[in-house]
């Protein structure tokens, strides 16, 4: 059995741990930047549980919207966040990519947080979950673009952490 393809990036930031974190783990911050370059954050709403779910919306500059939901599998305070991230609809169901329908439904995340005296390195891991074939080849062959689109919500929270 071959192992998954898992998608892997790291950024450090000039910002303490506990601030970082608390960007990931607020609604209210995680709506001033999680979402790819130009996009605005319409929803946000966040229940920090295992069990609980992170449930967004997105504004494309055309108008057009989506919606996104995270099923938070562990919560581990400072060090790491899991969880099972879809594209969604406004009632928080599971829908295909709006722009690629063979993309995986469900991505197993693991964000981990690691204190750099000051600054924070934060590591993205994705994996395609409960994906067909198609759906782990798209996935796969789609590293350069979550790359980019990884890079520009990087330099979004950036940002937001030199504001705050």
């Amino acid at each position: 059995m071959t192992t998954p393809f898992t998608f892997k990036l790291a950024r450090t930031f000039d910002a303490p741990l506990d601030q970082v974190w608390d960007a990931w783990t607020d609604a209210e911050k995680l709506a001033q930047w999680f979402s790819p370059k130009g996009v605005r954050t319409f929803h946000s709403r966040l229940d920090l549980r295992p069990g609980g779910f992170y449930h967004y919306g997105l504004e494309n500059p055309d108008g057009s919207r989506y919606w996104g939901r995270w099923v938070i599998a562990e919560v581990n305070p400072r060090t790491s966040l899991v969880f099972i991230v879809s594209f969604s609809n406004e009632k928080m169901e599971i829908t295909h990519h709006p722009m690629a329908p063979s993309w995986p439904r469900e991505i197993f995340s693991t964000i981990l947080f690691r204190d750099m005296g000051g600054r924070t390195e934060v590591e993205v891991n994705w994996t395609a979950h409960n994906a067909t074939g198609e759906e782990t080849q798209v996935f796969a062959a789609g590293a350069e673009s979550m790359g980019a689109g990884w890079g520009g919500t990087f330099e979004q929270l950036a940002e937001y952490l030199r504001r705050v």
